[in-house]
């Protein structure tokens, strides 16, 4: 019985492998990985005074559904580079904010402008608020981004493909009431011609200071 049972035990073990593994795509090895991340802005609001708050909040699980096979896969302590951006619409040419202020209250600051997004990671959740104080009068939008493309699983941890392929969209939760009507009155026709879907896919937010 014993001799029987390591007989099968090769073909047992391949089956769990291939198991394991038949996520990753044929003889390359990997496997696209699309995730969306939440975020909130506050109040809601289409115009500030200068001087006023807007809140920036991130809160999220590190088990995240991936929109290209509807699993779910776990990140742990994982590198999003990730960041969001204030763009003057007043302006030609996708200009950002000079030195925004930002005071960072869960997470920590990174970046010359203080923009990137250094998560807090705590019981299985990351979490990021920071206030963005209003200083110049005009148009401006926030949106959010990733530079983040690539891993390996070995590495990561997130699955046990060679390759993994990364594209992260982010959510408003105030989606339909962020003002993306706005883009039309920016001066730079780039900005102009964005698509909505594009705006919501960047957890993007217009808004007016006065």
């Amino acid at each position: 019985m014993l001799s029987t049972f390591l007989g099968w035990l090769p073909s047992v073990l391949f089956l769990i492998s291939c198991g394991k593994n038949k996520e990753c795509n044929g003889i390359s090895n990997q496997i696209n990985l699309y995730f969306t991340l939440p975020v909130k802005t506050s109040p809601v609001k289409d115009t500030f005074n200068i001087g006023d708050t807007i809140w920036i909040e991130q809160e999220f699980s590190n088990s995240l559904k991936n929109s290209q096979n509807g699993k779910y896969y776990t990140l742990n302590n994982f590198d999003f580079n990730a960041g969001f951006s204030l763009i003057d619409l007043n302006k030609v040419g996708s200009i950002a904010i000079t030195n925004p202020k930002i005071i960072v209250y869960e997470g920590s600051k990174s970046g010359e402008s203080s923009t990137d997004i250094s998560y807090k990671y705590e019981n299985n959740t990351y979490k990021y608020k920071a206030a963005f104080i209003t200083q110049q009068a005009g148009l401006y939008m926030l949106e959010f981004a990733t530079t983040r493309s690539n891993g390996t699983g070995s590495i990561t941890g997130v699955t046990q493909c060679k390759h993994e392929y990364y594209a992260f969209t982010f959510y408003n939760s105030n989606q339909g009431n962020c003002n993306y009507p706005f883009l039309k009155n920016s001066v730079d026709e780039f900005y102009q011609k964005r698509s909505e879907d594009a705006f919501n896919n960047a957890g993007s937010y217009a808004f007016y200071v006065k």
